[in-house]
């Protein structure tokens, strides 16, 4: 028999080094995962919506034009694919007007039925969506309304600031939606010629991303 002198010691101490070792670098890579996950749903939502054929929405809008704040509006919008959109006005100094724009219809002229008497007496005026007129209801034209071309947009200056390391996203929380989960994700674009008029090109935006399902993003809003 061995006496207790002559065992050799339990190698306790490494073992807590071990598992100290393993507990943080659970962590550290629990971190580096969190900070990519933003990204990862922002790069997801192009995918996701791919599947989308035709939705409806409620669209608030307020925009400030030529140093002037104008008033915000409620606007119902439909869009169909391949283009197809329908703004209602139901608040603001416009409500009643209705807008339709159908790619390759109609001339490819917008159709808009204006609000008060003289929406009464003409039913629609035929627009050009580029044209003068048309430009002094907002900042974009009808050609560039609805989720597609917002998330396309935010996704090209996204992958071109990450390109050019002026990117930081950051996940500022998570709740459910009805049955869906939803996250608030701020993305800054580092340096001053990402803070300009041009689409969706401020230095620190925020949106929320709406899971359609556990793994897919369907939908953004501002």
């Amino acid at each position: 028999m061995s006496s207790p002198l002559t065992k050799k010691p339990k190698p306790i101490l490494a073992k807590r080094f071990l598992f100290w070792g393993f507990l943080l670098l659970l962590v550290f890579s629990r971190r580096e995962a969190l900070a990519q996950e933003p990204l990862a749903l922002i790069y997801q939502m192009e995918e996701s919506y791919k599947k989308i054929e035709d939705y409806r929405a409620t669209f608030l809008r307020q925009e400030r034009i030529d140093g002037k704040l104008r008033d915000l509006e409620e606007i119902e919008l439909e869009f169909k694919r391949p283009f197809m959109v329908k703004m209602l006005w139901k608040k603001g100094s416009k409500r009643g007007r209705t807008v339709i724009f159908v790619e390759g219809e109609n001339e490819n002229k917008m159709l808009v039925r204006m609000e008060g008497l003289l929406g009464r007496f003409v039913k629609f005026l035929r627009l050009d969506p580029e044209g003068r007129l048309a430009k002094q209801g907002g900042r974009r034209t009808i050609k560039q309304a609805g989720l597609g071309n917002l998330v396309q947009s935010l996704i090209a200056l996204t992958r071109e600031a990450e390109t050019a390391g002026n990117l930081r996203t950051h996940l500022l929380g998570e709740e459910v939606i009805g049955d869906r989960p939803a996250y608030m994700i701020e993305r800054t674009l580092l340096g001053p010629q990402y803070d300009s008029p041009r689409s969706l090109s401020f230095a620190t935006f925020s949106l929320l991303i709406i899971a359609a399902s556990a793994t897919t993003v369907g939908v953004a809003t501002l």
